[in-house]
């Protein structure tokens, strides 16, 4: 058989198993999901490498304490943008590179794209999650003014759930613990006295040990009615801690619910990450 001048050259069979990869849909994929992006132009071994080392800088970054300040935050972010943006020209290249000829891998299945998709999903949420035992931070929005003026109503405070830092916890630090009379919620408080020292609040004074307390973050000289303050002679028991809000007057901390034990405490705060203020934002300094 014999083409024509005019008839197109005739061309061999291409193979069912390859399809040319697009790299505009290369690019949408790995902005819509990172590792269908990679999936489709046949790096996902790649991602995964990638999601793990980012994974363990971002483990090894939240133990050494680099996330609880601002700048630290904001560090990540940035790493975080930049690697997203490389990687997005990383699966553009690869896409390029395969226009014409790409063998299809066993994943490179329309319905595997939302599977890869749910399974990062599921994963960061875990992560996210267990970010007080895995990444040593946790993240609170203030509801109340109890600890006004040092933290004031819709901030966003970052608390550090180190154990080294719950262990080395010292009279002025700022910690998350377990409400006593409200089982489910945590409150925010400072510390005035460690186990075995004697507290004693007396005409609106704090002592402790027999030592007039004088604190710079408190708001106000005035405490709250004496016959409410059940808890203003006490003995603490060497695994006790006695919290006070900053508001003393409007702040339910030990003076009417007791001592808190260490185990109640769930980390120390450490900064101010977001506020309406702008210029209250960063470390929270201890008393």
């Amino acid at each position: 058989m014999t083409n024509s001048a005019s008839d197109p050259p005739l061309r061999k069979l291409s193979d069912p198993g390859a399809a040319p990869r697009r790299p505009w849909l290369a690019v949408l994929l790995a902005i819509l999901c990172l590792p269908a992006g990679f999936a489709y132009v046949g790096r996902l071994a790649w991602y995964i490498v990638a999601w793990l080392l980012t994974v363990a800088a971002l483990v090894l970054a939240g133990r050494a304490g680099w996330l609880l300040s601002p700048q630290g935050l904001l560090g990540y972010i940035a790493l975080a943008v930049g690697v997203k943006i490389a990687s997005i020209v990383f699966v553009w290249i690869f896409a390029r590179a395969q226009r014409r000829e790409y063998r299809l891998r066993w994943y490179n299945r329309w319905y595997f794209y939302p599977l890869l998709a749910a399974a990062v999903g599921v994963s960061t949420l875990l992560l996210v999650a267990n970010r007080e035992s895995m990444l040593g931070y946790a993240t609170y929005r203030i509801p109340s003014g109890s600890m006004a003026p040092t933290v004031e109503p819709g901030d966003l405070i970052v608390v550090d759930t180190r154990p080294p830092t719950l262990a080395s916890l010292r009279v002025g630090d700022i910690v998350v613990t377990d409400s006593i009379r409200r089982p489910g919620e945590r409150n925010l408080r400072r510390i005035v006295a460690l186990g075995g020292q004697h507290v004693v609040i007396d005409d609106a004074r704090l002592q402790v040990d027999g030592v007039l307390q004088a604190h710079t973050h408190q708001q106000g000289a005035d405490l709250m009615a004496p016959n409410w303050m059940r808890f203003a002679d006490v003995e603490l028991d060497d695994d006790e801690l006695y919290l006070m809000g900053d508001n003393r007057g409007n702040s339910v901390d030990s003076r009417t619910e007791g001592p808190y034990t260490r185990s109640q405490v769930h980390g120390k705060a450490t900064a101010i990450w977001w506020s309406s203020d702008s210029r209250r934002l960063g470390a929270l300094l201890s008393d």
